[in-house]
């Protein structure tokens, strides 16, 4: 992890890889002068290098774990084949579907509240942060994305899509365009939800005729809210079911 962490983020507390281990909570901290992460358990009152069982699995010799700058979707590099891969490098340990995290505090997007970054009344880049990590953000003074570097102004929480439909469509619309594009639809739901990427990239193709009823290449807000074949009504069957 110290050799992929973003020297950009490397004034956050690396809170999301704690974990329990039966006597007290292992904590991920980033040594600065090194620029290399350590565990801390306050209850043993011990430090270590090494990850302790139950931690994420590093990944193997010579590959690294990258960010797409446009979607902000994670993926890996193996320098020695110079090839690329979107799926966690299988070396045996790991065999979980990849999550999307949220590339500040390393946790996964769904477990917690997201939100966009704006620039006044747009959406200025395409990219989702846990709501708290967004705050931190601000309160440390980052205005600028840290993946794609684009300055924002505010933020703004994403709303309970069951709740408030239009609301969650608003904060999802790029740029105020008033439909979603397929891409991004993939990307959202990956990153909001616990959704299998590779089964929803297969089902896909069927999906999108039924929400793009249109074929206008994007879901406007009455496409998305349609009783029969609207996302919204996919989300609250298939995944809030």
């Amino acid at each position: 992890l110290g050799n992929t962490m973003s020297l950009e983020l490397d004034w956050l507390r690396l809170e999301a890889l704690a974990d329990r281990d039966g006597n007290g909570i292992w904590e991920a901290q980033l040594n600065r002068q090194h620029g290399m992460v350590y565990w801390v358990n306050k209850t043993q009152q011990k430090t270590r290098w090494d990850a302790p069982e139950g931690m994420p699995v590093p990944l193997p010799d010579h590959w690294e774990k990258k960010c797409e700058t446009r979607t902000g979707r994670v993926y890996y590099v193996d320098h020695n084949t110079k090839r690329t891969s979107w799926d966690f490098p299988c070396d045996g340990k790991r065999t979980e579907a990849p999550i999307v995290e949220c590339v500040v505090c390393l946790d996964a997007m769904h477990k917690t509240q997201c939100t966009t970054l704006w620039a006044r009344n747009i959406r200025c880049c395409r990219h989702l942060f846990h709501h708290k990590c967004a705050l931190q953000l601000i309160a440390s003074g980052k205005n600028k994305c840290p993946i794609c570097r684009a300055s924002f102004t505010n933020i703004k929480a994403i709303p309970d899509v069951d709740a408030n439909p239009e609301g969650w469509f608003r904060s999802v619309d790029f740029a105020g365009e008033n439909h979603i594009g397929k891409d991004a639809v993939t990307e959202v739901l990956c990153a909001l939800f616990p959704v299998d990427r590779k089964s929803l990239e297969l089902e896909m193709p069927k999906l999108w005729k039924e929400w793009d009823v249109r074929g206008t290449s994007g879901i406007s807000l009455a496409d998305f809210k349609h009783a029969d074949t609207g996302l919204l009504s996919f989300i609250r069957r298939r995944i809030l079911h």
